[in-house]
């Protein structure tokens, strides 16, 4: 299994690698941000920035996951829960799920605090 998490500074995000634990072969996480502080030996950290489709596709297509657990998404409080930029989150996550399904992925997971 080759793992993609998105997000993995973020509130769920973190858990979903802690919880991955030694099941994946190879854990991916993406994130314009910082690399977690607490990443585990066996991730690999790349660089992407999500809202941007070429950085997205070629992302997938670098990785190949097999599955994708994708937990990015705009949360800045309070506005995370009407502000446009959601929208710009659909479009970038419709986006990779498209790459995702051309390099024949497995499983797709999105989720969120929302």
């Amino acid at each position: 299994m080759r793992l993609l998490v998105t997000g993995a500074n973020g509130l769920i995000g973190r858990h979903v690698v802690a919880a991955a634990g030694g099941e994946a072969k190879i854990g991916l996480i993406s994130s314009p941000r910082t690399v977690p502080a607490d990443l585990p030996r066996h991730v690999h950290f790349h660089r992407a920035d999500l809202n941007d489709p070429d950085q997205s596709r070629a992302l997938i297509e670098s990785i190949a996951p097999t599955h994708v657990i994708n937990t990015a998404w705009h949360t800045k409080h309070p506005s995370y829960w009407k502000d446009p930029e959601n929208l710009d989150w659909i479009i970038a996550t419709s986006a990779m799920a498209r790459a995702f399904a051309e390099v024949r992925g497995r499983r797709f997971v999105q989720l969120g605090s929302c």
